[in-house]
């Protein structure tokens, strides 16, 4: 329950902060380079940054669900398929 809110909270956090440099060009005007170019580049960098964030976090704070999801699966053995067949009813061409 608290690994599901830290995440989450965690997760907003990021949105705001990769989102700021957005909202700041759109309230300070400037020139069409910083438009064009650092802006965009400034929140891939910030967006990056939180998704190497984020793998490492749900590593650190999940690692007991792998350890229950790996204990709960079923070993099931795979079946061998026959299928009998006519080869009269096949259609040939020509």
């Amino acid at each position: 329950m608290a690994t599901s809110i830290l995440m989450t909270a965690y997760r907003i956090a990021a949105t705001v902060l990769a989102t700021t440099p957005i909202a700041l060009n759109v309230a300070y005007s400037q020139d069409i380079i910083t438009s064009f170019i650092y802006v965009p580049l400034v929140s891939l960098v910030l967006v990056g940054l939180a998704m190497v964030i984020d793998s490492k976090l749900m590593k650190i704070l999940q690692p007991q669900n792998i350890e229950i999801m790996k204990s709960n699966t079923a070993n099931v053995e795979v079946l061998p398929v026959v299928v009998k067949t006519d080869s009269n009813n096949f259609h040939h061409a020509a």
